[in-house]
């Protein structure tokens, strides 16, 4: 489980087409500070540290590569790019090349990875970025990539049309040339290049919904009324359904996304597989999860934290898609549609009415339904999130650092929200007592490179910047009772949290003297 950015490049590219489109991305990834990796051999161990993102040589190869930014400090899996395309791949498929689209669709679409059709492209990046602020600059540079190359690119992922509208907001900050959206958040551009490609069936439609980036909604299902026959649809939604169980996840999903796009429930009853497990026909649970999506009421709660945000400028994490499984329960399944009861009724009697009893089974769903009127997983969790939040917007209109990972900016005057600052000064007070251990008496009387040497030597969990290593190096042999603000550093075990408080008292000297005038309170 995790948070992918991915780009795809025709074989048909040349390295004259790429070699301005590399230039520009390392042009790009230097103005995003981004980081790559780095292994030292100093006092004879080693020593992994960040760099600034340059371009590497590797036998005949030359790249850029990184695992996030040194602004942030925010990291994940390695990604790289290379300057030759031709070295990237030795075998590269033979035949004809497709549209990029279709390289990205396996992991998406109802096309197979096997498919002759998706395999025609070099793939970059493809690991995780986990929602690290680096994830919004390497969409950046796909957006980048996929416009200047016209067609001949895909960038794709866990990405969403407010992610991609700031990335190209990013881009454009340094670029001389702007560039627009990727195909992908333009519906009629998407349709028409799809229509290009050679599918058949329901796979054109089944590509576009599963590629476009903007809102599943009725405008969506009215462009798709419009450009695809009835015929395409009814072959596209009896494949979704073909396989969904009545009563699982999967079929209330696609069930809400049906409604959502406008779609006739007459025609849904002809569609939907009604076998259950057995192969006998489950109309009492077809039934009830039609009732289930309040479509019968006009105002309802559509609210659901759990979908993703396409509007969203913000990159998920993997909390995000830990929460969707967590909490898959309290999932929202009303939808943006409404239809009078008595008109549902009348089409479930016309089409079941001589196969179960309707009347009884939507009356037993409707005193049910208000037996247990209390019981509201969606409303109860919406209601949570959305008093989360509001509790964490009031606190950004009151305090300056809310975050423990935003010490790392901390300035003078800044003010702590009361229970970071707490968490603050009980861990530095902890933090320090480690100075009073017999080892760190000991190196005191020793020379400079010999605390330095224990620094490396020591060090396990802290992932520092190489030019921060060495100014910490200078300032032992100038002030050698800085060491104390050090020495704890390498002595600690760090988690996801106590790491970020660490990294800002040895990094931000701003923080470090805000955590000394704390202690002498």
């Amino acid at each position: 489980m995790g948070i992918f950015i991915n780009l795809d490049v025709a074989y048909n590219v040349s390295d004259d087409e790429w070699e301005p489109v590399y230039e520009e991305s390392l042009y790009l990834a230097k103005k995003f500070k981004l980081m790559d990796f780095h292994e030292l051999e100093l006092f004879g161990d080693q020593l992994y540290c960040g760099v600034p993102v340059e371009e590497q040589a590797e036998a005949d190869e030359r790249f850029w590569s990184t695992i996030g930014d040194y602004e942030t400090m925010g990291r994940a899996e390695y990604q790289r790019l290379y300057r030759k395309l031709g070295n990237y791949q030795s075998e590269q498929e033979t035949g004809k090349c497709y549209d990029p689209l279709l390289s990205i669709a396996p992991s998406q679409t109802m096309l197979d990875w096997e498919d002759e059709r998706c395999r025609n492209c070099y793939s970059f990046w493809g690991n995780k970025t986990q929602g690290e602020a680096y994830h919004m600059y390497l969409l950046a540079i796909g957006c980048m990539i996929e416009s200047r190359l016209n067609g001949k690119a895909c960038v794709s992922g866990d990405i969403t049309l407010g992610q991609c509208r700031k990335a190209v907001d990013l881009a454009n900050q340094y670029l001389r040339e702007p560039i627009g959206l990727p195909v992908q958040c333009n519906l009629e551009h998407l349709y028409r290049r799809i229509r290009a490609l050679p599918l058949k069936g329901a796979e054109p439609l089944n590509v576009l919904q599963r590629l476009y980036l903007g809102k599943m909604d009725r405008d969506y299902g009215e462009f798709v009324n419009t450009h695809f026959s009835k015929e395409e649809r009814i072959e596209f939604w009896r494949r979704e359904f073909e396989h969904l169980k009545i009563g699982t996840i999967g079929f209330s999903s696609s069930l809400k996304e049906y409604f959502n796009l406008g779609n006739d429930l007459e025609e849904l009853c002809d569609i939907v597989n009604l076998s259950d497990e057995e192969g006998k026909k489950d109309y009492d649970g077809f039934i009830k999860e039609i009732m289930s999506t309040n479509l019968y009421l006009e105002d309802k709660d559509l609210r659901d934290c759990l979908e993703i945000d396409r509007e969203s400028e913000s990159p998920y994490t993997i909390y995000t898609l830990m929460a969707q499984f967590a909490f898959a329960g309290a999932a929202n399944y009303s939808v943006d549609a409404y239809m009078p009861i008595e008109k549902i009724r009348e089409i479930l009697c016309r089409k079941f009415g001589g196969l179960c009893d309707v009347p009884n089974i939507i009356d037993e769903y409707m005193k049910n339904k208000e037996e247990d009127k209390e019981e509201n997983p969606p409303g109860i969790l919406n209601d949570f999130i959305d008093t989360a939040e509001k509790n964490i917007e009031r606190d950004l209109q009151s305090y300056d650092i809310c975050e423990i990972r935003d010490l790392l900016y901390y300035e003078p005057g800044d003010k702590l929200k009361p229970v970071l600052e707490e968490t603050c000064i009980k861990y530095i007070t902890f933090y320090k007592k480690v100075c009073e251990e017999e080892h760190f008496a000991d190196l005191m009387k020793k020379y400079s490179e010999d605390k330095c040497a224990f620094l490396v030597h020591q060090n396990k969990y802290l992932f520092l910047m190489k030019n921060r290593w060495f100014e910490i190096f200078d300032e032992i042999k100038e002030n050698p009772e800085c060491f104390r603000r050090y020495y704890p550093m390498v002595r600690v075990k760090l988690d996801d949290t106590s790491c970020w408080l660490v990294y800002a008292y040895v990094v931000n000297d701003d923080f470090y003297r805000y955590c000394e005038e704390m202690q002498e309170r």
